[in-house]
Formats: structure tokens, sequence, C-alpha cells
């Protein structure tokens, strides 16, 4: 199957840098995510997001998509993002962290490390400069998480404890090894070397009252689970 270029943008009040980074990306597949603040008319995130949609029509981009996110919500963002990773898993991501809060722009750098995406920031040139864009856009070199590095049965059992708990985090799946061994199909004694093993990524804990066992989600796996569970 043939790759293809998708582009994720934090859109704030101003176009430029979303276009700029689009003028780095090349993609073939938009997504633009925007806050709403009408007070600010002309410069609201929504019709800033409009602006560079029409734009991108005259590019042959093959889609642009808005989605509209509470730019003050880690949580929305990063689903955001992880939802379109999930429907683009074959092809190559660059996320712009450059537009919107300072929220959006951490859940964009988190997200897309964790994601493998190349994530970029665009800066601002001096007034009255030609700085080429090259040098206007940065790409920042921190490490991934590897999530790729994570097994089928890890990623199903992370899944499973996630379908079975608060989604946000918290709250203990007790009997976890029975429960589980009888959800994923597996010997108790899997279950137990993968809860482990996810015990030692830093992404469950482990907890014991008398003979039972229970199991719960760090904010890590948490955060983790979201890319694997529907």
């Amino acid at each position: 199957m043939t790759s293809g270029r998708v582009y994720v943008a934090t859109v704030g009040s101003s176009k430029e840098p979303v276009l700029k980074g689009l003028l780095y990306a090349r993609p073939d597949y938009v997504y633009l995510l925007h806050g709403q603040n009408p007070t600010l008319k002309e410069r609201d995130p929504e019709r800033v997001a409009q602006e560079v949609r029409h734009i991108t029509e005259s590019m042959g981009t093959s889609a642009c998509v808005l989605r509209a996110v509470d730019s003050f919500s880690f949580d929305e963002i990063t689903s955001a993002i992880i939802d379109i990773w999930k429907d683009h898993t074959n092809d190559t991501i660059v996320a712009n962290m450059t537009g919107g809060t300072n929220v959006m722009a951490a859940a964009c750098l988190l997200a897309g490390f964790s994601i493998s995406a190349t994530v970029i920031y665009v800066k601002e040139p001096p007034a009255e400069s030609e700085t080429p864009l090259d040098k206007q856009v940065l790409v920042l070199p921190t490490p991934k998480i590897p999530l790729s590095h994570l097994s089928k049965p890890l990623r199903e059992t992370l899944s499973t404890i996630r379908n079975n708990t608060d989604p946000k985090g918290g709250t203990v799946l007790w009997a976890a090894t029975t429960y589980l061994a009888d959800e994923l199909h597996k010997s108790p004694q899997t279950i137990s070397y993968l809860l482990k093993k996810l015990q030692g990524l830093g992404l469950v804990e482990i907890q014991r009252e008398g003979r039972k066992n229970g199991v719960s989600l760090t904010s890590s796996g948490t955060f983790v689970a979201r890319f694997f569970s529907s």
C-alpha cells in the first residue's frame, strides 16, 4: 500500500504558521484542530481554519478536515490526534504545534511524538526578512515513545484494562488475573507475565488485598491505552 502524507495543525488566531507548515509538509490530507472565539471576529480560530481550508483546495490536497476542540482540554486534543493516527497508520504524519493555546501545543507535542509523527514549530521571522522556509520551520528532535514496540498481547491487555475501568484512570480492576485470562483466552500464568511487563514499562500498577490482586492504569498507561482502545 502506498503511504501518503498527513498534516495536522493546531490553529490559533493567525493562519501564517499553519500555511507555512502546510508548504513544508506538502500533504495529501490536512486536519485542522481549532478552538472557537467569536469575539476575535476575523481572527477567530474557526474562521482562520476555514480560510486555510479554502487555500488547500487550490493545492490539490485530497481532503481538508476541520475539527473543533476545546482549546484548553488536553484530553480532547490528544484524543483528536490519536483518532487521526488510527485512520492513517500507514501514512507519514507531520504535526504543527505552533497555533492555538499552550495546552493545544503541549497536547500536539506529546501526541505527535507518541505516534512517531514529525512535530514542527514555525518560528516567526524578523520583520521584513527573507528567511527561507526551511529556516523558519523547527523540527523537534525529542525521543518518541516506542508504541510500535508493544506486542499485540500487551496492547490487548492494556486495552482490556482500560475498557473495564474508568477511562480517565484511577480505578482498580480486582481479580484482574482471572478476569483478563477469561477475556483474552490466555492462561493466568501468561496474564501475570504480561502484567509484570506492563508494570515494568510504567503503564500499570499492581495491588494486592489479601489473596486478591488488582490492576490499574498509571497516567502514562491511560494515555497509551487510548491508542489501542476502540
